[in-house]
């Protein structure tokens, strides 16, 4: 702008030593002129064209194989769906129970296993609707016990599913509504980086997150399509049209991602076979189980029909492309770990928890509470190590919560201590990787939110200079995450015994969301 004003007032005045006179009309041509001529070699600079006019709209497309009772029809369901999917470019997520996988092997049903080995497969618990079903063991159990407890009852059906299609399981999904949190620091001990499924338990915003290590795709509510059997074309239009309206909902928002899943049993038989043998708590002895009845044959074709039509429909729609579980986890890659954050970075998380404490979210990354405690921490420690500010801090990963819920009795500690207290907590955080119930400051047990919220008012006061005195005051840290994990309504599952609850599962799974995080969508063009 300087350069224009410059040019102008050099022409302006070669003008007025020629005395040569001019209205303001000319003035205002001349000015014109100026303008346009720095500004057209600018614009005559050809711009890139965008890669993609429209924004990227991802979908999974996912079943539940996991009737062990129907036999041939859900086992030819199942072939068939794979082999839709397959047809229409679809690498679908077939996620399958370990007793599924052990009547596969003793029937030697290759034509199956040959079907949706082209898939990807994943694992939905050995025995699915037996009771005590997942829920109901781990009710009542704390964090350690239930993890132990899981692994026992589980590994079986896990071997059984990757023995059967020679594959690694790449992602888990919990049978019915049996949620819980002791299960994902197995999944993790697994390789299973993925939770696929649906449920109210826990979500951000209808879209996948980061909770304890795992990428979840988990409450998607107006972004997930139930297809049920598909068997009308009431059904198909009702399915189309909630998938447009997610689809419309993320062109708005710039990307996303749309679930849609169902079961194959669901396209041949007429009721659920667990609701038919394991209703309410029942537990039927196996040589009781019942067969549930088939639907006709018209039926079952309609419902195959409507299938391919769904599909075919929902990839039509400008920007989708079918994603499978392993695209899933580098699309939402988490970068986090590759940052080293600024002292403005810091300062900026350290304000954000005085006030309530709760994930940050920016472009390119998103940090856990747990990980903004490992950073500032991190800073803590550096800067008394050091006596100086630190240029670029890294996060500690973080894949647990506290164990159990503490309040802090203490009103104030020295400054000295609390310098200690940082250090051993970041060597802690480095071994365990897990947020601890409290945080001893000499003698002095402080709660993490707590820990964190004086933390960040300790780190500002640094970085902006302030002086501190050689005793602080603790700060009160509200825990804002929480209300991201919901207890109401969340066990609904005909299978579970009537009246079923499990509140301490919730009060376990809002500590461990001391590790949730929204998920980041990077596009890519070309995967």
């Amino acid at each position: 702008m300087g350069l224009a004003v410059n040019i102008l007032k050099s022409a302006y005045q070669k003008r007025l030593s020629r005395r040569i006179a001019m209205n303001k009309h000319q003035i205002s041509l001349l000015i014109l002129f100026f303008i346009f001529a720095l500004i057209l070699p600018l614009r005559a600079v050809p711009q890139k064209p965008s890669l993609r006019a429209d924004p990227p709209i991802y979908v999974i497309f996912w079943f539940d194989y996991e009737d062990y009772i129907s036999g041939q029809p859900s086992n030819e369901a199942a072939a068939k769906i794979a082999g839709i999917m397959k047809r229409n470019g679809v690498k679908a997520v077939f996620k399958v129970v370990g007793m599924k996988a052990e009547e596969i092997e003793r029937k030697k049903l290759s034509s199956t296993i040959s079907a949706l080995s082209y898939h990807e497969i994943g694992f939905h618990s050995y025995n699915h609707s037996i009771h005590p079903t997942i829920g109901e063991y781990l009710k009542g159990k704390g964090m350690e016990e239930g993890i132990s407890e899981f692994r026992k009852r589980e590994t079986q059906g896990l071997k059984a599913v990757k023995h059967v299609f020679g594959k690694d399981c790449l992602c888990y999904g919990q049978p019915g509504s049996a949620w819980a949190p002791q299960v994902y620091p197995v999944l993790r001990e697994w390789g299973i980086n993925l939770y696929l499924d649906e449920g109210d338990h826990i979500g951000i915003d209808n879209q996948p997150f980061w909770y304890m290590g795992l990428l979840n795709v988990y409450r998607m509510r107006t972004m997930v399509i139930k297809l049920h059997a598909l068997a009308s074309q009431n059904d198909l239009q009702e399915a189309e049209r909630k998938a447009k309206k997610a689809w419309a909902l993320l062109r708005k928002r710039g990307g996303g991602l749309i679930s849609t899943y169902s079961h194959p049993q669901e396209f041949v038989t007429q009721v659920y076979w667990d609701r038919l043998n394991f209703k309410n708590g029942q537990n039927n002895p196996a040589q009781e189980w019942q067969k549930p009845p088939l639907r006709s044959q018209v039926e079952i074709e309609k419902s195959f029909n409507n299938l391919e039509k769904y599909t075919k429909y929902l990839l039509s729609l400008p920007g989708i492309k079918p994603v499978s579980a392993k695209e899933l986890l580098a699309i939402y890659k988490d970068r986090a770990s590759e940052i080293s954050f600024s002292p403005g970075e810091v300062i900026e998380m350290a304000r954000s928890v005085q006030d309530g404490i709760s994930f940050v979210t920016k472009d390119d990354f998103s940090l856990s509470p747990a990980e903004v405690l490992s950073i500032l921490v991190n800073f803590l420690t550096v800067y008394n190590n050091l006596h100086q500010i630190p240029e670029g801090v890294r996060l500690i990963p973080i894949f647990r919560g506290p164990a159990s819920r503490f309040s802090t009795p203490a009103q104030e500690v020295r400054l000295t201590d609390f310098y200690e207290a940082a250090s051993r907590l970041k060597e802690l955080l480095e071994r365990k990787h897990q947020v601890p119930d409290f945080i001893e400051v000499k003698g002095n047990k402080v709660s993490p939110a707590d820990f964190l919220a004086t933390s960040g008012w300790l780190v500002e006061k640094i970085i902006s200079g302030e002086k501190l005195d050689a005793t602080i005051v603790l700060i009160h840290g509200f825990s804002s995450f929480e209300r991201y994990v919901w207890s109401k309504g969340v066990w609904q599952w005909s299978v579970f015994p009537e009246g079923f609850n499990a509140p301490d599962l919730i009060k376990l799974a809002k500590l461990q969301a001391w590790t949730l995080k929204p998920a980041i969508f990077h596009f890519q063009e070309e995967r």
